[in-house]
């Protein structure tokens, strides 16, 4: 969560953020271990309900393998997750190779359901797995198809695998300009999580070619800098002139707000300049930005889960 704290005399603005990508909501949700907690902390007649006649709560307590959890992963969504992590985390590293070659051989599941299910619970258990699943998910990298590819970026930045930062800047130069921006979402998470300094190229490029996502200006808060400014001032402008875009022209200041907090107010100042004419003008805009940067972090609460801009 973000450190900055609300005063009395600035009031966290409205935010109108849409649903996330499935990348990101998967990221904050089942990697980071939240949906996790969540579904365990549901009322106990709700997962009755839930699980109602299911035999998949008895197949995962009979599971005495690994490789037997593994096969269940196609089957494990919902409110089966919490058991079936805890089952296979108890193995600790010795899941590994049954993970590894069930992920290796992810693309021979015909059925595009069940082949997610199986990414997405096998890849979900890889930060829990110790310092040698890093290198098992960078072994399974190539072998997995580009959604799963969009979650191996998320979770080896996650790790901090921090060479794994050429792999996931390859993939986001093959995705970037995709029809499906969730997958470029992917990788922009990798970069922004291994500080690599090509995250603010990436972010700019999507802004520049107008690519329409929920997440372009929390991106920008956490990990823009100074080729990410003109685009966000061109936001502003076309935001701003809009009578519907209200809400984004407060996205886009506070995105602002953010890079300003990591590249400086100089910086900033000599960027402005090129959009904002007279002193009086360009003073007004700085100290807005200047005023909104301690709230950066909360009003984009999901893209700081431990630090603040400029940190």
């Amino acid at each position: 969560m973000g450190k900055s704290k609300r005063r009395k005399s600035q009031a966290l603005p409205d935010t109108d953020l849409r649903l996330p990508t499935p990348q990101t909501l998967w990221r904050v949700g089942e990697a980071s271990g939240q949906i996790e907690t969540a579904l365990l902390e549901m009322p106990n007649d709700i997962k009755r309900r839930l699980i109602g006649s299911s035999k998949l709560p008895d197949a995962i307590s009979a599971a005495r393998t690994p490789a037997q959890l593994v096969f269940l992963a196609k089957d494990v969504t919902g409110v089966f997750i919490p058991q079936w992590r805890e089952r296979i985390l108890a193995f600790g590293p010795e899941a590994l190779p049954a993970i590894v070659r069930r992920l290796q051989s992810s693309q021979s599941i015909s059925d595009a359901i069940e082949r997610d299910s199986v990414v997405e619970r096998l890849i979900g258990v890889m930060p829990m797995l110790g310092n040698s699943a890093a290198a098992a998910l960078m072994s399974c990298f190539d072998s997995l198809d580009i959604y799963g590819q969009s979650l191996a970026c998320m979770v080896l930045g996650m790790m901090r695998v921090v060479e794994a930062r050429d792999v996931i800047w390859r993939y986001f130069e093959r995705v970037r300009d995709d029809d499906d921006i969730g997958y470029a979402v992917g990788a922009l998470w990798g970069l922004l999580d291994l500080d690599d300094p090509r995250a603010d190229e990436a972010i700019a490029h999507l802004l520049k070619h107008d690519r329409d996502f929920p997440e372009p200006y929390g991106f920008a808060a956490r990990g823009g800098g100074v080729q990410s400014i003109a685009p966000l001032l061109d936001r502003l402008v076309i935001t701003t002139e809009s009578p519907t875009d209200k809400s984004e022209v407060q996205d886009v200041l506070m995105a602002l707000a953010g890079v300003m907090a990591r590249v400086g107010e100089e910086t900033m100042r000599t960027e402005l300049s090129n959009f904002i004419k007279g002193t009086d003008r360009l003073g007004s805009m700085l100290a807005g930005l200047r005023d909104r940067a301690p709230l950066v972090s909360r009003y984009f609460k999901i893209f700081f889960p431990d630090k603040s801009p400029g940190e």
